[in-house]
């Protein structure tokens, strides 16, 4: 199908739908623009001619079509924006503009005091959500930027320089570390600790689950250190040490010295009752009200006293010098403390019997008056004779007995 293409003219004005058919085309002589009439009857500009000012919308502009070589020139150090009051266009915005409208001073000459930075703050003209610093930047604050906080590496850091450092709570103080000087910690305002030269200072009382010390390390209690525990490395030995002129006092109702695995008593101190010691745990002597009971055998190198009121002796030896003793002594052994020296009774006073059995009689370390030798004989019973043995030579004797009755 062939189609024949019309081209009216005109000027002065566009064409209207009455002027043009479906498809036909008018071109405007005046200013060379070229018109239509498409299938829904409306006419639309094709193109040509010149573009008049104010004519192309912004509908018209592609996104980025723009470039910054097509804005107006900007003076240098301008930040484009509006200053001026109500909608307008666009102006350059000095430094001292751009300050002005957010509020802040000129850093270069001036910093906010900590008053008007509170103020920016209090009316959000200053509201940060977040301060972003990278690592060994800080936050100084002091006319002598005294006080900086930072991060540097892994640690966080609070340095207050030279100056004392105050942690409170109102009015309460809570931590004070002074320059040069103690730590202090406090609880409700009153300080409870504090560091010192020689290690640390308490005020009130220290809970906690135990006290861990090495070998020779003190407990020391007392103005002069008169009181001291502690574990002697060099003998193994733990040692209580109460150096003052006062005495040592353990107050309680019942005392128990135990082993160190706490199986077996050593000693029990009852309050108004006995005191006992013991051996492998069973009792070996023991104070009453009457005096002291002693289980087992005794053994003195030495007695004091008569002995008058000693009775039921134990079969141990016992010594005295002087006194009666009355009852009866059992004993195993009786010695005298040096030989040939002392005296089984008395050229007065002599024992009423002896019982025996092997008589055992020797001078040895002596001599005999008639010849100045010494012997050794043991006379021993027979059922019908007496035998005399010379422990020196071996030879045995019978005595020659002559029946009277």
């Amino acid at each position: 199908m062939a189609n024949t293409i019309k081209i009216k003219t005109g000027s002065g004005s566009d064409p209207s739908a009455s002027d043009l058919a479906v498809g036909e085309l008018a071109l405007r002589t005046d200013n060379g623009k070229l018109f239509s009439k498409d299938a829904g009857g409306s006419v639309i500009e094709l193109g040509g001619g010149s573009v008049s000012d104010g004519a192309i919308s912004t509908a018209k502009l592609a996104n980025d079509a723009v470039t910054f070589a097509k804005l107006q020139n900007l003076d240098t150090a301008r930040i484009v924006g509006r200053s001026s009051s109500g909608s307008g266009n666009a102006e350059q915005l000095t430094a001292s503009s751009v300050r002005s409208l957010l509020n802040v001073e000129n850093g270069a000459t001036a910093d906010q005091t900590a008053s008007e930075i509170v103020s920016l703050i209090a009316d959000q003209t200053i509201a940060p959500s977040t301060i972003d610093m990278e690592d060994d930047e800080k936050i100084k604050i002091g006319t002598g930027d005294d006080l900086e906080i930072y991060h540097s590496s892994n640690t966080n850091i609070i340095d207050s320089g030279s100056s004392n450092f105050t942690l409170v709570h109102g009015e309460d103080s809570m931590i004070q570390a002074l320059h040069d000087a103690q730590v202090e910690l406090f609880h409700n305002g009153n300080k409870k600790f504090e560091t010192q030269s020689g290690g640390i200072g308490v005020t009130g009382n220290v809970a906690c689950d135990g006290i861990r010390m090495t070998d020779d390390d003190e407990i020391r209690l007392g103005t002069s250190d008169d009181f001291k525990i502690f574990h002697e490395s060099s003998s193994n030995k733990s040692i209580i040490v109460e150096s003052g002129s006062g005495s040592l006092d353990i107050r309680a109702s019942s005392i128990q010295l135990q082993n160190a695995g706490g199986t077996e008593n050593l000693a029990i101190f009852t309050s108004d009752g006995s005191c006992k010691l013991k051996h492998n745990n069973n009792d070996k002597l023991e104070t009453t009200s009457s005096g002291v009971t002693v289980t087992g055998t005794c053994t003195a190198t030495s007695f004091s006293g008569d002995g008058s009121n000693l009775t039921n002796l134990p079969s141990s030896g016992l010594a005295t010098s002087g006194g009666t003793l009355t009852g009866t002594l059992n004993a195993r052994t009786i010695l005298p403390t040096s030989n040939n020296t002392f005296d089984l009774g008395s050229s007065s006073l002599r024992w009423r019997d002896i019982y025996t059995n092997d008589l055992n009689l020797s001078n040895e370390g002596g001599a005999n008056d008639v010849d100045g030798t010494y012997g050794s004989f043991t006379i021993q019973e027979g059922h019908h004779d007496l035998f005399l043995i010379n422990r020196r030579t071996g030879k045995k004797y019978k005595f020659n007995l002559t029946e009277v009755s």
